[in-house]
């Protein structure tokens, strides 16, 4: 059955509704909380970006970001940045390590070559005041600069001082000569060599007297053999190489990079025999005991690899150009034609001294030698020499 209402409470039933829904100064609480909630962290929000660092970059594409959020220090060169290689004393500081570029070892004090303090800065142990080095070079002063011997007309090639005539005896490069010089580089004689199978001659040792009491010397050639015999010391000019003893010490294909320096020391009868480049050697042999022609190749002579000279000279010689046995040591003086240096070796190939030739001028300095009061000559192609004096501390 159906039920109706009075017209008053039919109406407060139908406005009831309208009055709740559609009274905007009487929002819900829960909402309006809610909506003051939103609009704050919205305003967080914003203020949050407003602080926010710029985008990190990398901008040489190396890797590495820049400061100061990254750590690359140049972000401009993508050579430099902490993964980098420092190449020292270029004044880069390509790994970023914030360190001086002149101070490889660490300790706090540039190089003394860079306007430091550090004389050794290869050890953080020392910073200044370096002991003297033991090395005879250190020792050494330029006396005369470039000078030429003017008879020569080319391929000066090695020298060797004989302590009993006082003179010096050098070797022409494929000329087939020897010229016989004074104290003061003024040519005596030119000895024209004959009978020369192997025209590379590069060096040339003074060996001592024979039982005649006559000069010998041996010359290194690049082709693999060393000629050893005797020059009359009188006003002979000419020598006959095919009386001399024939070493061969290496295979002649080495062309032009074979044997350029020889050096010997009496009291043990032993050579040293120097390989130019591609790649340096350093070779040693006895003194053979017969004047019969020996050769490493059927086992009459034995040849053996004194050091590793590409690994432990190449930081300081492009080349070896020649060698000589120093007797005040018992080490090897090394010239490098390259390097325009002079190394102090020892037989097992250490470096303890250098003696830098650039002030000397040579063109092309290709061999040394020691007088008997220590000063050296420097000779080099075509005809020039200069010379060092020795002063002892």
């Amino acid at each position: 059955m159906w039920t109706f209402l009075p017209p008053l409470l039919l109406s407060l039933a139908c406005t009831a509704p309208q009055l709740d829904s559609g009274d905007p100064a009487q929002p819900d609480s829960d909402s309006t909380s809610d909506t003051g909630d939103s609009a704050t962290d919205t305003g967080d929000t914003g203020d949050a970006g407003g602080d926010t660092a710029p985008p990190v970059t990398d901008g040489d594409g190396d890797g590495y970001d820049a400061e100061p959020e990254g750590d690359d220090c140049d972000d401009a060169d993508p050579a430099v940045n902490p993964g980098a290689t420092e190449t020292w004393y270029d004044g880069v500081d390509s790994d970023c390590s914030g360190g001086s570029d002149y101070d490889a070892d660490g300790d706090g004090a540039d190089a003394e070559d860079h306007g430091g303090t550090d004389c050794d800065d290869t050890d953080e142990a020392i910073q200044e005041d370096c002991p003297e080095s033991d090395s005879l070079l250190d020792d050494y002063t330029l006396a005369t600069s470039m000078d030429t011997v003017i008879e020569i007309g080319s391929n000066l090639s090695g020298i060797t001082w004989n302590s009993v005539t006082e003179t010096f005896m050098a070797v022409l490069d494929s000329n087939r000569m020897l010229v016989e010089l004074d104290p003061d580089m003024a040519v005596l004689r030119e000895i024209s060599l004959s009978n020369v199978l192997y025209w590379d001659t590069e060096d040339i040792v003074y060996i001592g007297q024979d039982a005649d009491d006559t000069p010998t010397y041996a010359i290194v050639t690049e082709d693999g053999v060393v000629y050893l015999g005797t020059v009359p010391d009188d006003a002979s000019t000419q020598v006959d190489l095919e009386t001399w003893q024939l070493i061969t010490y290496a295979a002649d294909e080495m062309g032009n990079s074979g044997g350029e320096g020889i050096a010997y020391d009496p009291d043990t009868e032993t050579f040293w025999v120097c390989k130019e480049r591609s790649s340096m050697e350093v070779w040693t042999f006895d003194l053979p005991s017969t004047d019969a022609d020996v050769s490493y190749e059927d086992g009459s002579l034995a040849v053996t690899t004194a050091f590793d000279a590409e690994e432990l000279l190449a930081d300081q010689a492009g080349d070896l150009a020649s060698c000589m046995f120093d007797a005040r040591t018992g080490r090897l003086l090394l010239l490098s034609e390259e390097s325009d240096v002079v190394l102090d070796v020892t037989t097992d190939g250490t470096v303890l001294g250098t003696l830098d030739l650039a002030e000397a001028g040579l063109t092309k300095p290709e061999g040394l030698s020691l007088t008997t009061a220590g000063d050296m000559t420097i000779v080099g192609e075509p005809n020039q020499w200069a010379r060092y004096t020795y002063g002892a501390r």
